[in-house]
């Protein structure tokens, strides 16, 4: 997460790559559209967005950043 903002529910709980290295603090009750703050990596609020749960937006960003590789996502084939 070096160098990039990041949800402030997002808890990270280990190095970030390695399985199971974050976790939602608001998992249960999430929802798409959700208002959310993103913070930069001194816990400062940046931005005001919105949760992209269930989203392709949000599996987008995860492929394309390479995250992923040894996670337990899937991706279904078309």
């Amino acid at each position: 997460m070096d160098g990039e903002n990041r949800c402030s529910a997002l808890k990270i709980t280990r190095k970030p790559g390695r399985p199971f290295a974050a976790e939602c603090t608001k998992y249960e009750d999430r929802y798409a559209g959700m208002p959310i703050q993103m913070v930069d990596k001194q816990g400062k609020v940046v931005a005001n967005g919105v949760c992209t749960q269930d989203d392709v937006y949000e599996t987008m960003i995860i492929v394309t950043k390479g995250i992923g590789k040894g996670c337990s996502m899937k991706l279904e084939r078309g």
